[in-house]
Order: C-alpha cells, then structure tokens, then sequence
C-alpha cells in the first residue's frame, strides 16, 4: 500500500481533531481561508511545519471580493501548493478543514462549477511535486492556519 491510499483509509476511519506531523521525509502544509461576506474581505493563512511540529514557514494575505467559503478554501490550497513548489518541496501533504475540497482534490472531481477549474489547477500543480497528498482535519487540527488567515484579513498586504 503506497502512502497516499494510507492516507485515504485513515482520513476515513478517523477523521484527526488535532494536529499530527507528516510523515519523515514530507512538509506537512495546513491551509484554510476566512471571510466576511458583509465586508466582502477574505484572508488566507499557510503553515508549513516539519515532523517536530517546527513551523518551516508560514504565509498569509488578504483581498476584496465577495465570495464563497468553499472557492475561498480552494484557492487557499492552490496557493499553498504554489508556496511549497516554490520552497522547493517535494514532498508535501496538504491538509484542509474544507472536507468538500479536500475530497474534490483527492477524487479529482473537477464537476462542481464553483471549485472546478481550481481543483484543476491544484491537480496539475500536484504533479510537479514527487510526492503529494491531501487530507481533511476538523478546524481543531488545522487552528494555526485558521488564525492566519483571520489575522490576514486585517492587513493590506501578504506577509510571510
């Protein structure tokens, strides 16, 4: 059994309330997006850490648009799978609190016609990585990202 379809039984027998660190070798990169739809503001945050929970690198930013959580969340991982080829990473996991996304990726379900061309995106960056897998973890798991990219929406340019 080769990682990724480990991954896949465990996220489906236990889905992880708390952060776990990626396997030897990988940079795990915890991903997640918020937004005020009344303000029409969204901000993203990206934590990369190692297997000692060391953070490697973290990113965040803002932007102006009304939007949906879900192509918010989407965009965010397609970012971050940016930032990590960028690193010069090549094994990463990618781990969302967006269970619809993070099943869309690892299905390669490019249908929905809100996600569908980001999801695109996400698989062909995918493959420029040796190795890359996608994980759901409740909000819990994945609180550093969560507060990045509620910090993010106050300013007024990325940070990193």
């Amino acid at each position: 059994m080769e990682r990724g379809e480990a991954l896949e039984d465990r996220s489906e027998l236990r889905v992880p309330t708390e952060w776990r660190p990626p396997a030897k070798g990988f940079v795990k990169v915890n991903v997640d997006a918020a937004l005020s739809t009344a303000k029409g503001i969204v901000g993203w945050g990206v934590a990369a850490r190692q297997m000692d929970g060391g953070v490697l690198k973290a990113w965040a930013g803002s932007g102006e648009r009304h939007t949906e959580a879900m192509v918010e969340k989407a965009t965010a991982i397609r970012t971050a799978l940016i930032k990590a080829g960028r690193m010069g990473w090549r094994k990463v996991e990618v781990q969302s609190d967006c269970k619809g996304v993070a099943e869309s990726i690892r299905t390669g379900c490019r249908k929905d016609p809100k996600v569908g061309t980001i999801v695109e995106d996400i698989l062909r960056l995918r493959d420029k990585f040796e190795q890359c897998y996608f994980s759901f973890v409740k909000r819990e798991g994945n609180c550093v990202s969560h507060y990045l990219a509620k910090f993010a929406m106050q300013v007024t340019s990325d940070i990193e």
